[in-house]
């Protein structure tokens, strides 16, 4: 069975574009959609398109969650086969537009994909590339799915019954590919039409509906060369799981990965042996040899040695979870030699522009309790690059860097290192609180990834 357009392509890459049948969810659950093999490279699955106005889009929870329209027309997808495609495949995506005096421009993410419905079909996506349209999808990352008859936008107000459509709503005023087909800026109603905002707003007319929408997801190229050039499997070792697939006895140790292809190798500690190994270690404390009180671009492409104490940088993280879905586990270790960890099922962290901001869920209890969740969808600051919520600089006040919320007080694993309890101040040190509180500097912590099972 095909599972998206991109199976289609390799079964036969003379395939033109067209209406097939794939099975996001098995081979019980074939869908028409329809495959566009020409624009950007080819092999684009289609979950939305606007073209003619002849297909209502102003439709309930239930119509938005299984689909509706006609392939070979204006329709949508369902989010629910979204879902299993993003679910089962890394996705990128792009979004095609015209207006109507024949002007085209596109946007494109380098990752795309829907939670489960119980968490509102929540949207995730990544790094913009600019294809003249501007990045009015990133305003909307994290957020939950609106319809008019079920709303969980953070704000006060009903955005999709307010501006006649159903999106992944931010604030209402960015986007809206789903609203009201209406043509160009004759009597279009602020935000009600078929809206890209950063695209016709920046040209002043940001009541503007277009003509024609579409958006797409194909496999990321990564995943495709997997699956098409195994032989190159020893130069595209992504993480440690990698290595561990290499050679199942690789013991524990310092090993190169290539988080975006074969020039980009970078060293880092695999751990094999603690919690059923295969873990990219992206932060290691150990002894104090190595100042973690540092700046941004620091941070971002990372210091120290992966042999003894390091940090392997922001940038490198983010493109490890473009590629795979990871867990992840805390370990640490107090002067007494007591030892606890922390694990979550999920964890991710988000590009550049928007702050790295940390995706987080699933705590499962190793003795040290919960220090992160309350980070969930926060943003990381060092003392030079501050863009938390709150108005204490945390970085600056407790000499560290992490992610932080509306308040300082949750963990500072990058703090000073110090000794216990002895001559800490609050917060100062190597703090995780939930375990030793906020005056106690541990000996060891180290933050370790793996793709999630």
């Amino acid at each position: 069975c095909f599972t998206d357009c991109s199976d289609i392509f390799r079964h036969n890459p003379s395939n033109p574009s067209g209406v097939y049948t794939i099975y996001p969810n098995g081979s019980t659950s074939g869908v028409q959609v329809y495959c566009d093999m020409d624009s950007h490279g080819g092999r684009w699955t289609v979950f939305q398109r606007r073209m003619d106005g002849t297909v209502n889009f102003y439709r309930n929870w239930n119509d938005y969650k299984l689909g509706f329209g006609n392939a070979d027309g204006e329709y949508w997808l369902g989010l629910e086969n979204i879902y299993f495609l993003t679910q089962q495949k890394q996705q990128e995506l792009v979004v095609d537009m015209e207006d109507f005096e024949g002007n085209k421009v596109y946007a494109r993410y380098t990752s795309f994909s829907v939670g489960p419905e119980s968490d509102g079909y929540r949207l995730q996506v990544g790094d913009y590339i600019d294809g003249g349209a501007g990045s009015t999808l990133g305003r909307h990352n994290g957020q939950q799915w609106q319809t008019f008859d079920r709303y969980q936008h953070a704000g006060p107000e009903n955005c999709a019954r307010l501006f006649l459509g159903a999106f992944w709503y931010w604030r209402c005023y960015y986007g809206n590919p789903n609203g009201v087909y209406i043509w160009g800026a004759n009597g279009s109603k602020y935000e009600v039409g078929v809206i890209w905002y950063n695209w016709k707003a920046s040209q002043n007319q940001p009541t503007y509906s277009l003509k024609a929408i579409s958006m797409k997801i194909r496999p990321l190229l990564s995943a495709l060369l997997l699956l098409l050039v195994p032989l190159l499997a020893s130069s595209l070792i992504l993480d440690c799981s990698d290595v561990y697939l290499q050679n199942p006895s690789n013991p524990s140790g310092v090993y190169t990965i290539y988080p975006i292809g074969s020039t980009s190798g970078v060293q880092v500690y695999c751990d094999m042996d603690s919690h059923g190994g295969r873990w990219t270690v992206f932060q290691k404390r150990m002894d104090g040899t190595v100042s973690f009180y540092r700046k941004w671009k620091d941070y971002k492409i990372g210091f120290g040695n992966p042999a003894g104490e390091y940090w392997l940088g922001l940038d490198k993280l983010h493109n490890l979870f473009r590629q795979k879905k990871f867990e992840l586990v805390v370990d640490m270790e107090d002067f007494e030699g007591n030892k606890a960890y922390a694990r979550y099922s999920s964890f991710s962290v988000g590009p550049e522009w928007e702050g790295y901001p940390l995706y987080v869920a699933g705590y499962i209890d190793g003795g040290a309790g919960d220090s992160l969740t309350y980070l969930h969808f926060h943003k990381f600051a060092t003392f030079d690059n501050y863009q938390h919520v709150g108005s204490e600089n945390c970085p600056k006040h407790f000499l560290g860097a992490f992610w932080s919320g509306p308040t300082c007080q949750y963990g500072n694993p990058n703090g000073v290192y110090s000794w216990g309890s002895e001559g800490t101040r609050h917060e100062v040190g190597v703090i995780w609180n939930s375990w030793k509180g906020r005056m106690y500097s541990l000996k060891a912590i180290s933050m370790k990834i793996r793709p999630a099972e």
